[in-house]
């Protein structure tokens, strides 16, 4: 049985979060930062929690939580894993600001990549 999740990654919310926070010189995230990419800091923004987001899973950041404890992995949507992948190239694998209109670039490429409608 199919586990709900109840932090979805939704690929609209993303792309207005990208429009609406996009200011000049502002930035979306830091490329190859799983706790501070483009994406972890989405989800920041629309949950409330720190995210550490990897290749093909994110996963909620509980200070509070002991080493012991298993953290729940969601897997990332076919086009945040592109999302993800390019962004990283784009920065030539090195940890760069990535400005949210390079950030949108990247997304409407991963969608491409994916076959999403962008």
């Amino acid at each position: 049985m199919k586990t709900l999740n109840p932090f979805p990654l939704d690929l609209d919310a993303f792309r207005g979060w990208l429009h609406t926070a996009q200011r000049p010189g502002n930035i979306a995230g830091i490329a190859t930062n799983d706790t501070a990419c483009p994406l972890s800091s989405f989800l920041h923004d629309t949950y409330g929690f720190a995210w550490a987001v990897h290749f093909a899973d994110y996963e909620r950041i509980d200070p509070l939580s002991s080493d012991d404890e298993p953290h729940r992995l969601y897997a990332l949507p076919a086009w945040a894993r592109a999302f993800v992948r390019r962004t990283d190239l784009a920065m030539d694998c090195e940890t760069a600001p990535v400005p949210f209109e390079q950030a949108l670039l990247l997304l409407d490429e991963a969608c491409f990549e994916t076959q999403k409608e962008v």
